[in-house]
């Protein structure tokens, strides 16, 4: 067991000079790979393991048995209900359940439906800002985008995103946040959806929830308005947050690689294979944790059964047992078995979504802005405290 994660808390890493946690993170990992020690104690959080090895989680997400879910995620998350997080928070069959009712929503051929619209999103939102020379490729393309992927999911006006924003960034906080400001937010939220469920009854459209209030049941009954709203949650939540960080740091890199970018640029091929490795550098979902349900053993180490165990994708995803040249970002890189999604059961649903957002994105923008880079005179904004981290402003100059 090491004792590198002794005051390990995934919340509060320390950013370095260019305004990322990077550099901090490839430290723990020299010392982790050092020791060959992937897994370690912190007192943090009320005290969990921290595992950092690829075949150590794969090892976990592929055995549900033994590891579940519920209760387990790091930092402690619930939705505005104080239920589990929709999908992410259930195990078993209850899991299959809910998850099978949306699943066909998200396959390849049914996402990739959403690519012109997402073209045309981000070429709208780059074209406001083209002419300035100067913009923040977090805060007015990133964040801004997977709004269009939302109002397709929900069938509503993708420019009601001025009404999702701050409801994103307060369930992202958590419900019972001492932050100013989130409970208000929350509530507006569940006002709105009671509503939206109203119209929809009513008027339903060809999309998830329409399909959802119509058709969805669980044990045999009808979804609750409950776990209507839980779904509400958890599709702005996932279609939005992580996209957008993921986006965002994508941008981080181009700006700071014009080699990069311009092979990039000259070569948009290859887009579709490195969304994966931007996944793999950037783990901007980074809590996922389990609970064993019996005592076992996780890199020669006994974890008692009911402690929480982290499986800390930043780490595991530059695991240099697994991958070579973990520090590097290799855009072909083949294979490239990262588990920024996470595995098994509770593999990202959206995963096929995110890849068709990152690739019409950048498609856009390296087409618009073949010569990018960091603004010197700005810094970026780094986003921690939640279930997930990441750059929320990337301000660039052209």
């Amino acid at each position: 067991m090491t004792e590198a994660f002794a005051d390990f808390d995934n919340r509060e890493l320390e950013l370095g000079g260019d305004g990322t946690p990077f550099a901090t993170l490839t430290a723990l990992r020299d010392r982790i790979a050092a020791e060959n020690s992937y897994i370690g104690w912190t007192k943090r959080q009320g005290g969990h393991w921290v595992v950092a090895g690829w075949d150590e989680a794969w090892g976990i997400y592929r055995d549900p048995e033994t590891f579940r879910i519920k209760d387990a995620q790091l930092p402690p998350f619930t939705l505005p209900s104080g239920r589990p997080l929709m999908l992410a928070g259930y195990d078993g069959e209850t899991h299959k359940n809910y998850r099978r009712l949306v699943q066909g929503w998200f396959n390849p051929p049914q996402v990739a439906t959403m690519s012109d619209a997402l073209r045309e999103g981000a070429r709208s939102l780059i074209e406001a800002f083209v002419d300035r020379g100067r913009a923040d490729l977090g805060a007015e393309l990133a964040w801004l985008v997977p709004f269009h992927a939302v109002a397709r999911i929900l069938g509503v006006d993708w420019r009601d995103s001025h009404l999702f924003s701050p409801w994103i960034r307060a369930m992202a906080q958590g419900a019972g946040s001492a932050v100013a400001g989130t409970q208000e937010h929350l509530d507006a939220m569940e006002a709105w959806f009671a509503d939206y469920v109203d119209e929809k009854r009513k008027n339903p459209t060809d999309d998830v929830m329409s399909d959802l209030i119509r058709n969805g049941k669980v044990d045999g009954r009808p979804l609750t308005h409950q776990e209507l709203q839980d779904y509400f949650t958890i599709l702005l939540l996932g279609t939005v947050e992580n996209t957008s960080l993921l986006l965002s740091g994508a941008s981080w890199i181009l700006a700071r690689n014009p080699e990069l970018r311009e092979r990039l640029r000259t070569d948009l091929d290859l887009l579709p294979a490195s969304v994966d490795e931007f996944l793999r550098f950037l783990s901007p979902g980074h809590g996922q944790a389990r609970i064993p349900t019996r005592d076992v053993e996780i890199a020669g180490q006994e974890v008692k059964a009911g402690q929480k165990v982290l499986i800390y994708a930043p780490l595991i995803n530059r695991d240099p047992r697994k991958f070579d040249r973990p520090d590097d970002f290799v855009p072909d890189r083949t294979p490239n078995p990262h588990l920024a999604l996470s595995n098994g059961p509770h593999r990202c649903l959206g995963a096929n979504l995110i890849r068709v957002e990152v690739v019409a994105v950048l498609t856009e923008l390296l087409t618009a802005l073949p010569d990018f880079a960091l603004d010197p005179e700005v810094p970026v904004g780094w986003h921690q405290g939640g279930p997930s981290h990441g750059l929320r402003s990337v301000p660039v100059v052209f």
